[in-house]
């Protein structure tokens, strides 16, 4: 009998332990995983495309109709985007020597320009204090609305003859190739910046 109670009392202790609610274990901590910085996405590289052009007239081949006017004088690179034959005539006339005329002549290759299909670049260097100074375009590209012209110059050798030069060039390009407004960027072939000005503003 006493056996029997003690039994059924061990029996009750097992069933009242089993019944005690029960901790769970807690769960481990978040470990932080390193994220990696993230990556910028690569800016789209804008397209260069070239321009074609053709020289009408280059003021060091053959003394180009005696290239000694206001422009040609300007101490200041500059370069003119002419659009139609009013403003090639005012930029030709402020070019040439007034004793050469006025008008350009019959055989300027200027004169037969298209101007509902092409456009005319007058770009100008400058004085130069002697004669033998050569300049020419060597590339013509568009970025965007950005255009750059790459030139190349050749400085005379002795001997020299004391004759102010004005080395410039006039070049014809197709007019859908010239943007309606933009940046426009003239360097030589080491960088050196001859032009940087904005037009159709």
């Amino acid at each position: 009998m006493h056996h029997r109670v003690g039994i059924a009392f061990i029996l009750l202790i097992c069933i009242a332990g089993c019944n005690e609610p029960t901790t769970p274990n807690p769960l481990p901590s978040a470990i932080p995983v390193p994220t990696a910085a993230p990556v910028p996405f690569p800016s789209p590289t804008a397209m260069v495309t070239s321009i074609p052009f053709e020289t009408a007239i280059n003021s060091s081949i053959g003394g180009a109709y005696g290239i000694t006017g206001q422009y040609a004088s300007s101490t200041t690179p500059e370069l003119f985007p002419i659009s139609d034959s009013k403003q090639l005539n005012q930029v030709w006339k402020a070019t040439v020597d007034v004793a050469h005329g006025e008008q350009i002549p019959p055989q300027n290759p200027l004169s037969r320009v298209d101007f509902n299909d092409s456009m005319v670049l007058a770009f100008f260097l400058g004085p130069r204090p002697n004669s033998g100074y050569r300049i020419e375009i060597r590339k013509l590209s568009k970025s965007t609305s950005v255009v750059e012209m790459v030139v190349e110059t050749a400085v005379p050798t002795p001997p020299l003859a004391a004759v102010l030069s004005s080395p410039c060039v006039f070049i014809t390009i197709k007019r859908s190739d010239w943007p309606a407004q933009g940046r426009i960027i003239v360097k030589d072939v080491n960088g050196t910046t001859y032009v940087d000005k904005t037009v159709g503003q």
